[in-house]
């Protein structure tokens, strides 16, 4: 199901131990919002920026988004995040291969949290990772410690 390597004691410095195998590299840029760069994030009717090393979304309207753009590879992916908090609404999330109109996960329903899902990444492209999604109001939502990575199977 994930990329198969061979991991020696000499690697295992470059990959992090999980219940499922091994992750490859983080995917994310600043996913744990230490500094102000959101340059891998889009967005629609939210307006988003880095306050106390997290991720603040403001939404303008009752049907918004903000996404965490990725360009990755055919193979089985971790996505996780914390939603630390929404003044009103309903949190929701979805993963989309933008450049294969492919919809891995379908918008679904979360609370706050720490969140792990594990996806299976069929196309290589631009893979759309939305933590916020449609929350049907308009309001604020906190993010932090968003990341993607590549789950790898050792052999």
């Amino acid at each position: 199901n994930g990329t198969a390597v061979n991991i020696t004691s000499v690697d295992a410095g470059l990959f992090d131990q999980v219940s499922d195998g091994w992750t490859g590299p983080e995917l994310v840029v600043n996913g744990g919002f230490d500094s102000g760069d959101l340059s891998q994030w889009s967005t629609a009717n939210t307006l988003i920026s880095v306050v106390d090393n997290t991720l603040e979304a403001v939404t303008s309207l009752a049907a918004n988004t903000a996404r965490v753009d990725i360009v990755i590879d055919k193979g089985a992916y971790i996505f996780s995040w914390d939603a630390v908090s929404v003044s009103a609404g309903v949190l929701k999330y979805s993963v989309f291969n933008i450049s294969l109109g492919e919809q891995y996960i379908p918008t679904t329903t979360y609370s706050l949290g720490s969140i792990s899902v594990n996806v299976d990444v069929t196309g290589a492209g631009n893979v759309g990772f939305y933590v916020l999604r449609d929350t049907g109001s308009i309001a604020t939502s906190v993010y932090d410690n968003v990341s993607v990575k590549r789950l790898l199977e050792v052999v």
